[in-house]
């Protein structure tokens, strides 16, 4: 599945913009695959970002949803913000990090998002533990990628046979987190960011498409966007779903 967003303006500080457009079109993904507003749902992942909130507000959640996000300021952040989009809804909070889904685990979900997860895993991955967590810690909504997070990204584009490496370990380890919480859809998303693309580090984005197109294959059944095989179409957001039926939904702006 395939959504075309113009990538014209750049991300920061776009909550009555950017994010709420691709608000829209979770919303519209969501209500595709018949996703109940009482449904139980997990988003791993969301950080400094409202975007699959502005979704769910749209679709008038009012279920329960569990945010999975290791870091403990965007952690806060991040339930303050759905609390307040979501005011019929349960919002929880778990300091998990994928593949760990103990936590989850047991649980009857019915929906497990991601919005452009992929290539924050891969970064994860590739730095020592602590070192990852203090990364991450200096985030803010709307801030400049660090120089930090600049200088490692760098380093890691060229060493492309550590690479390969990772984007094999992360599509391992996010399949057996999925196959863990046996969710009953799961929808995750992936597209390029202007705030890489302003660092010269646009690459990034071919690496988060090739775990996506190493997950598609081992989590089955699902549908990968059509097209996925080009790394740089123009301004593409890809999707890959996997429902208890195979089907293909187009989410049209």
């Amino acid at each position: 599945m395939q959504v075309n967003f113009s990538l014209s303006e750049p991300e920061a500080g776009l909550e009555g913009g950017w994010n709420r457009r691709l608000g829209r079109a979770w919303a519209r993904m969501l209500r595709s695959l018949d996703i109940s507003p009482s449904s139980t749902a997990v988003e791993v992942g969301p950080g400094f970002a409202a975007k699959v909130g502005f979704g769910l507000a749209e679709l008038g959640f009012r279920g329960t949803l569990i945010l999975v996000e290791p870091n403990e300021v965007a952690r806060s952040w991040v339930v303050r913000r759905y609390r307040r989009l979501l005011p019929h809804a349960e919002v929880l909070a778990l300091a998990a990090s994928v593949p760990d889904a103990a936590s989850i685990a047991g649980r009857s979900v019915d929906l497990l998002m991601a919005n452009h997860l992929l290539d924050d895993l891969l970064l994860n991955a590739a730095v020592p533990q602590r070192d990852g967590a203090q990364l991450f810690a200096q985030m803010r909504p709307g801030a400049e990628c660090s120089g930090a997070f600049v200088e490692i990204w760098r380093r890691l584009l060229h060493t492309p046979k550590r690479l390969d490496w990772l984007v094999g370990s992360v599509a391992e380890d996010f399949s057996h987190f999925i196959n863990a919480v046996r969710p009953r859809v799961m929808v995750l998303n992936q597209y390029p960011s202007w705030r890489h693309q302003s660092h010269g580090l646009g690459a990034i984005h071919a690496h988060s498409l090739r775990v996506m197109r190493l997950l598609s294959g081992k989590i089955g059944p699902d549908r990968l966007g059509p097209g996925n095989d080009t790394p740089f179409p123009a301004d593409p957001v890809r999707w890959l779903v996997r429902t208890p039926e195979l089907r293909d939904t187009q989410v049209p702006l």
